[in-house]
């Protein structure tokens, strides 16, 4: 037992004298800005290869799988675009598709939305954005969008065209990244 004593004391010891700490760095917004048409095609692009990927509530990683808000964090942070998200005056490290909706978007009428913009989506019409996915192109034919996303019911990430578009409340925006310093 005194062994165990001797390497915990000295763990500790050393993470106090190296400066070590557990907690992490506030970082705090201090501009936003659109992302350009080029940085979007990029995004979408690496968004792409997670086609088939699995879907999984919360994810957003290549090997557990992906949710809808995880999708696009990954393939941003993947680009090299954003790697933090502005929550209230905090940038950090993941957001829900809601809190993308309100931080992080400019809204946009639908006769605005060009590829790699969201959609997002409050088919219950209680005022929060359950669900989110990349804007591709119209689908006339359908009266709806080809869109990609990580999609629950479907249980993976893939391109699909949105059944039943109006009744689930969609909204249009565009992304914004968060410019941000740390303490």
């Amino acid at each position: 037992m005194t062994i165990f004593k001797n390497i915990l004391l000295t763990v500790c010891f050393l993470l106090v004298a190296c400066g070590g700490s557990f907690e992490p760095k506030a970082c705090y917004v201090t501009d936003m800005r659109t992302i350009t048409p080029e940085e979007a095609s990029n995004y979408v692009a690496k968004a792409f290869e997670a086609d088939g990927r699995t879907y999984k509530w919360g994810g957003q990683s290549w090997d557990e799988g992906f949710d809808c808000s995880g999708l696009v964090l990954w393939a941003l942070e993947k680009s090299d675009i954003a790697d933090r998200w502005a929550y209230q005056d905090q940038a950090v490290l993941d957001v829900t598709a809601h809190n993308l909706f309100k931080y992080n978007v400019e809204i946009i009428s639908e006769d605005e939305a060009a590829f790699g913009d969201l959609i997002f989506f409050d088919a219950d019409g209680d005022g929060l954005q359950e669900h989110m996915s990349i804007y591709i192109e119209p689908a006339p034919e359908h009266q709806s969008y080809k869109v990609f996303d990580a999609y629950s019911v479907v249980g993976e990430v893939q391109h699909r065209i949105v059944q039943d578009f109006d009744s689930k409340i969609p909204k249009f925006a565009r992304l914004k990244v968060a410019q941000y310093s740390c303490d």
